[in-house]
């Protein structure tokens, strides 16, 4: 059977032809029960001390990144002040009409 594909926001919600889609009150519920036995397993599995781990890890290279190569150009940048603008063509007003 053909399924057909309904979209409302974000959430694409499948069904086939005959039958009706899920109702508004059991979403919380399907939800609720999906992300608890989603937790539930990856601690069992080990998974929630892997990713706390490359987390972890993943925070200091940005952090890293951030300070050794983006903090000191910027505030360079922040200190030094504004900067004249060099143009070499003239700017011209714009009234309302345009």
């Amino acid at each position: 059977m053909a399924s057909e594909v309904f979209a409302a926001g974000n959430l694409e919600a499948y069904r086939l032809p005959n039958e009706r889609p899920l109702p508004k009150a059991a979403r919380l519920p399907v939800t609720v029960v999906a992300l608890t036995s989603s937790v539930f397993s990856a601690t069992r599995f080990g998974r929630v001390a892997l990713i706390a781990g490359a987390d972890r890890r993943l925070a200091y290279i940005f952090l890293t990144i951030f300070v050794l190569l983006l903090l000191p150009p910027g505030a360079w940048r922040l200190l030094r002040g504004p900067r004249p603008c060099n143009s070499d063509f003239p700017v011209e007003p714009q009234t309302a009409a345009d």
